[in-house]
């Protein structure tokens, strides 16, 4: 199998991964390994290295006709994580609300704060929640949101700014009213 060049864009290293090639598929890792891993660890902590490789392995199971269409590597490897945290995710809500009886989601326990930014975070929309992960775990741009979810950039832009919004409202609505008090005249 010939060399191939490290100065190969990342579209380029994509096709020959999917073609089977090692070395491509290994130059594509040491390029998006890491964010991709973070970005999933932002998803789903426990589940990122599968998540991960699952990632990489999509690449294999893609046609290559569909691959061509690819028009940004770095959107499509995180479109590829999102769909396989989100379908892990719901497979994990199912079986916690079936095991817990639908229990409420905020404990009144002295740990409650805690997990209070993460609790807002997982009560918003999925279609809030994921652009605030692309945006501030996976580093995206809007523009390389929109290839990734499908959806317009400013449409995306909106969604940002309304999950920006309801997560304070949220994180304001669970403070104690003294501590809420205190944070409003800070």
């Amino acid at each position: 199998m010939a060399t191939i060049d490290p100065h190969l864009t990342d579209l380029d290293l994509l096709r020959e991964t999917a073609r089977g090639d090692d070395h491509a598929a290994r130059l594509l890792w040491q390029r998006h390994a890491l964010w991709i891993r973070a970005y999933a660890a932002s998803i789903a902590p426990d589940a990122a290295d599968d998540l991960l490789q699952r990632a990489f392995c999509t690449i294999l199971d893609t046609p290559a006709r569909d691959i061509h269409k690819v028009t940004d590597a770095r959107a499509w490897l995180c479109r590829c994580v999102r769909n396989d945290a989100l379908n892990l995710l719901r497979s994990r809500r199912r079986e916690t609300n079936r095991r817990l009886q639908l229990r409420p989601a905020l404990a009144t326990t002295p740990d409650h704060d805690a997990g209070l930014l993460s609790t807002a975070l997982a009560s918003l929309p999925r279609r809030l929640r994921e652009v605030l992960l692309l945006r501030h775990k996976a580093g995206l741009t809007f523009d390389q949101m929109s290839l990734a979810l499908g959806v317009p950039r400013s449409t995306l832009a909106s969604r940002h700014d309304v999950a920006i919004a309801q997560l304070r409202r949220l994180l304001a609505e669970h403070h104690p009213p003294s501590t809420a008090r205190e944070v409003h005249h800070a």
